[in-house]
């Protein structure tokens, strides 16, 4: 491991926010539940590119594939550029 490394989550951390990732219906956007997410996401990403700029074990994306977690990051990213743009069929 290079000593220059940044240690924004230790992987127990990282797992379990992985594992507790989940898609929030447009209502509950901006809502505490989903900032908190935001900021798991966000400390999520900082150590994977870290883990990625110093060539090292790259847990972050280990844990999100383990836990089939793509599919549900593309959602969250698609809510997230909408910014609450979405239409209502009502």
């Amino acid at each position: 491991m290079n000593g220059d490394s940044v240690q924004a989550l230790l992987p127990v951390e990282c797992e379990a926010f992985s594992q507790s990732l989940k898609v929030f219906i447009i209502q509950e956007i901006g809502s505490s539940k989903w900032s908190r997410q935001h900021e798991k996401l966000e400390k999520m990403n900082m150590q994977a590119v870290a883990n990625a700029t110093a060539e090292e074990n790259e847990f972050v994306k280990e844990f999100l594939i383990n836990d089939s977690k793509y599919p549900l990051l593309i959602e969250i990213s698609s809510q997230q550029n909408c910014g609450g743009k979405k239409f209502s069929i009502n």
